[in-house]
Formats: structure tokens, C-alpha cells, sequence
């Protein structure tokens, strides 16, 4: 499996990696490989597991074999010409490549207008997108039961480019908007393209989680406004990819360099008021899950408790995520005790404490740790007084009192070869010290 590292006691300080009185990251990676990944190890409370948490089948538009897999066209609106379901491997294929890959949990998000097997009107009838879907459903299910210790999630990426896509975890039937010259839905939920404020709700509603996929600017607009804020939206919407790799890459060595970065869009979510945690994922459509390069997203999950779906979605709904560059390393962030991902009321001064952990050892080159103040808004999708974002600190360890209201903070590490990650955010809101 992928690295599986054994980290971070709650309250306490972390022992230095190798020390004699904890396992060695070498140890840790060892007992995980041997099936100990779910049993808590000389008192550390969490277990690291390693996440592609965006990917792509021959259910929608990926699944392409690497040696005719290519970047679609430019058609006459300059958009990529979508293919659907031209692909050669499906679901159950791009678990078993991303299980040889060392990967802990792949999501395959399929496009949610493409299970008709069109990007346009069709006239095939609503019920065989709907089996499209619950087949996709049951080829996680068989593959999870077959594969303890892995997990594959089947997924949907709902919206178009210009409107901005997101990924929906756990929905039970297609979200879309589409319908057939029958005028039949071809999906179970009908929601307007566009229309992120009733998806918000919708999700609220069912339960479900969302990631902003490749943010870019004037996207997820709510009354008007990019990344317009709803109560809604904040509860399911947990995470929002920082930086990628290419999505048509068809490197299978994890060489591929090419990297598109979404972080402002990243700091826009935040102070707009969405606690969001970050990612980092491939976007696959070749059929290479995992492999084109070694960018990952990582999960805190207690130790004691299994890798399963269900102890994913706890991971993600708590922000208990980061972002790596370097599927070998990790980064934690801590204040007054509380885990990154937590939201809490603080008097008086404030530690925040970066924890980073290479297996390869790479050590810390530069740290920046940033504070940011969330819009006030008068109602959801208006900022009325704009968010504020600066860096507070440039190490490990920064102990200072936070001046009263709210305030997000998180670490962004970068090592000895330049490759980065991002720590989720805390949140606090800070009262004056009587």
C-alpha cells in the first residue's frame, strides 16, 4: 500500500522521527504492509493514508489506454472537445492499477452529464445512465470487499468548465440537469447547471461531501458572486484541490512535471468563509491512476479504526486532509493542542506548531504559515467587508496573540527539493483576554 505513517500524539509533542522510544517512519511503513495500519502503536493517535481523490473512467471521458491516450482538441468555442466513453478500462481496472500503485484510496469521479454516453441531448433512454452509475457503484462495493485495506469510491464531477466542477462523494444516483428528447432526467436528482446554491443544499440534505476541482476564477457563483458563500455550501463543501498534476499526462513513471497551481483560488474559499482543507490529485484520464506523478492528497484517520469508506468521509467531513507534492512526506498543523481541521474559541496566545515527517528525509526548507480573516457578509454569495490574507510566521513553532474575531490559519512546507505541502486550516475565534 502507500506509505501508511504513524504520527502525532493529540496533546503531547511528537517524538522526533527514529527516536528510540517511538517506531521509525521505516518501522511504521513496515507494520502497515504487514496489516498493522489499523492498530494504534506506542500512543500515536492517527494513521497517514495516501489519496487520489479525482480520477476519470471510460464511464465519462478518461480510462484511455497510455499509448492513444491524448489530450482532446480545441473545438470552434475553444474548449476541449469531450469525448465520452471512448475509454478502454473502467472502474474496477482503474482500482486494481491504482491498488499496484501504492495508492490507499482512489476516487473515480465520472462526469455527471456524460453517463448517457453524450455531452449533448440524446435519445438513449434515462434508465441506461442510470445503470451506468449503480454499476459504477457496485464495482467499488465488490472491489472494497475484495481488497480490505484499499478503498475505491465511485464518485461524480458535476458542472461544466466555464461554470466550474466539483466532486460529489456518496450520492446514491446522478445529480444533472440533462434530459433526453423524451424529456426524461437522465439522473435522479435534477439541479439546474449553474444552480451551486441548490446543490449546496441538495448534498446538506443527503448527507453528502463535495471538493472544488481545479478552482479557477468567476466559478461557483451564488448570487452573482464567485465562490459565493452558503451555510449549505460550507457543511458539505470540505476540500478544494491546491495543486494538480496534468490531467492528460500519460507519464506512468510519476515523472510528469507539469503542475497547475489553484492556490489564490484556494485562499479566495477561505476568506469567503468555506473551511475547506486542501488536495492534491491527478485528475487521470489516461489510464495511469496514481503514476503519472507522485503528488497525493493525504488522510488522518485514528488509529484503531479501519480504512473504509466510512473512516474516509470522517477524515475529509473533519478536514483532517492535506496536500502533498511528495508522497513520502506529510505535514501537520496544531494550535493549543487542536488538530488542523478543527474549529475552536481561544483567550489569550496561540501556538500553532507545523509538524512535517519525511521517509526519505528530506528536511524543511522554508516554512510560511498564514493567517486569514473570512468576509463579513450580509447575506450568503455577498462580501460585504473583503477578506484579509497575510503571513504571520516563517517557522516551525509561532506562539502570539491573535487579535479579536475570526481567523483561519495554515502551513505550507516546502523541502530540500522544492517539492511543497499544504497543511488543512485551523479556525478559531479569538476573544479578548480579560
Amino acid at each position: 500500500m502507500g506509505l501508511t505513517l504513524l504520527v502525532v500524539s493529540g496533546a503531547g509533542d511528537a517524538e522526533p522521527a527514529g527516536s528510540a522510544t517511538q517506531p521509525t517512519l521505516q518501522r511504521a511503513a513496515a507494520e502497515a504492509a504487514a496489516g498493522a495500519a489499523s492498530h494504534s502503536v506506542d500512543g500515536y493517535d492517527y494513521l497517514v493514508y495516501y489519496a487520489n481523490l479525482h480520477s476519470h473512467t471510460n464511464h465519462s471521458d478518461g480510462g484511455l489506454a497510455i499509448e492513444r491516450c491524448r489530450r482532446p482538441s480545441l473545438g470552434p468555442d475553444g474548449r476541449l472537445q469531450e469525448i465520452a466513453q471512448r475509454g478502454d478500462s473502467g472502474p474496477a481496472e482503474a482500482y486494481r492499477y491504482a491498488l499496484a500503485q501504492g495508492l490507499d484510496v482512489l476516487v473515480t469521479s465520472e462526469h455527471n452529464h456524460m453517463f448517457d454516453g453524450s455531452s449533448a441531448l440524446a435519445d438513449v433512454p434515462a434508465r441506461d445512465a442510470k445503470d451506468r452509475f449503480a454499476e459504477g457503484l457496485r464495482q467499488a462495493q465488490a472491489f472494497n470487499s475484495d481488497h480490505p485495506g484499499f478503498v475505491a469510491i465511485y464518485a461524480q464531477e458535476w458542472g461544466r468548465s466555464a461554470g466550474g466542477h466539483l466532486n460529489i462523494l456518496g450520492a446514491d444516483g446522478i445529480v444533472t440537469w440533462e434530459r433526453n428528447r423524451a424529456n426524461a432526467l437522465l439522473g435522479t436528482y435534477p439541479v439546474d447547471v449553474g444552480d451551486y446554491a441548490s446543490l449546496y443544499s441538495l448534498m446538506r440534505e443527503k448527507g453528502w461531501l463535495g471538493q472544488f476541482n481545479h478552482p479557477d476564477r468567476k466559478q461557483f457563483k451564488v448570487n452573482g458572486v464567485s465562490y459565493g458563500y452558503t451555510p449549505d455550501g460550507d457543511e458539505v463543501m470540505a476540500l478544494a484541490e491546491v495543486i494538480n498534476s496534468d490531467a492528460w499526462s500519460s507519464n506512468v513513471t510519476e515523472g510528469e512535471s507539469k503542475r497547475v497551481d489553484y492556490g489564490g483560488r484556494f485562499d479566495t474559499l477561505l476568506m469567503r468563509g468555506f473551511h475547506v482543507a486542501p488536495t492534491s490529485n491527478q485528475d487521470n484520464h489516461c489510464a495511469n491512476w496514481g503514476s503519472s506523478a507522485p503528488n497525493r492528497t493525504g488522510l488522518l484517520i485514528p488509529a484503531g479504526q479501519p480504512l473504509n469508506q466510512a473512516t474516509v468521509f470522517d477524515a475529509i467531513r473533519a478536514r483532517r486532509v492535506f496536500a502533498t507534492e511528495d508522497k513520502h512526506a506529510l505535514v501537520v498543523l496544531r494550535a493549543n493542542g487542536h488538530m488542523m481541521g478543527e474549529r475552536f474559541s481561544n483567550r489569550g496566545a496561540l501556538t500553532l506548531s507545523v509538524e512535517h515527517r519525511s521517509r526519505r528525509n528530506r528536511a524543511v526548507d522554508k516554512v510560511t504559515i498564514y493567517e486569514g480573516e473570512p468576509d463579513i457578509a450580509a447575506k450568503p454569495g455577498r462580501p460585504v467587508k473583503p477578506g484579509k490574507l497575510r503571513v504571520v510566521g516563517k517557522q516551525l513553532h509561532l506562539t502570539f496573540t491573535p487579535t479579536s474575531g475570526r481567523h483561519f490559519y495554515y502551513a505550507v512546507v516546502v523541502q530540500d527539493d522544492k517539492t511543497r505541502l499544504w497543511s488543512a486550516p485551523i479556525w478559531i475565534e479569538q476573544h479578548a483576554d480579560y
